[in-house]
């Protein structure tokens, strides 16, 4: 497992980021006409790395779990879906070009089953980066369900998206949402 993505790192780099937003709210009242990127040389001089263009403290594996919560775990248990049995022809063609690896033939091929399963896989931990941060969301059942052909444990949901692709999933999902206000 890559040292960016292994379980400590993710959970060290959660606290790098929050050191970081709260030094930044910090200087940006002391200073507000320092530029980010002399802001940013500084912090990363301040906490013993080096600044390499490319290469940051803010955008990390664990700063995208954190963001993965907020746009698809938090809107799919709090929100309703304006169009919940929203086939996978127009996912896959529409939300951001999501590779599916592997999809369990007895869940519906609908978008409320497909955000479900993504939020399990961020929920549960099961998400993977690569090189490239691609996300890939693995999901298996917590329960054995013969009736539904799904064994515990079994990964039977995984699904790799670029960077892009997720940008423009979280924009159709933000826009599909119903929002009582």
């Amino acid at each position: 497992m890559d040292k960016n993505t292994a379980p400590i790192s993710i959970i060290a780099q959660g606290f790098i980021l929050s050191e970081f937003l709260t030094e930044f709210v910090f200087q940006l009242k002391a200073n507000p006409d320092q530029s980010l990127e002399s802001f940013y040389k500084n912090y990363e001089s301040k906490i013993g790395s080096q600044y390499s263009k490319g290469e940051n403290v803010i955008f990390t594996p664990g700063s995208l779990l954190g963001l993965l919560y907020l746009m698809i775990v938090y809107p799919q248990q709090k929100f309703h879906l304006k169009n919940p049995t929203l086939g996978f022809d127009a996912i896959l063609q529409k939300w951001g070009n999501p590779e599916i690896k592997i999809w369990n033939d007895s869940d519906k091929r609908e978008l409320h089953i497909f955000i479900r399963r993504l939020r399990n896989s961020i929920s549960h931990g099961r998400v993977q980066f690569d090189d490239s941060m691609n996300i890939i969301f693995e999901d298996a059942p917590s329960k054995d369900n013969k009736k539904k052909n799904k064994e515990r444990g079994k990964v039977d949901f995984s699904v790799s998206m670029s960077l892009d692709g997720l940008k423009k999933f979280t924009e159709k999902l933000a826009y599909e949402i119903k929002l009582d206000c």
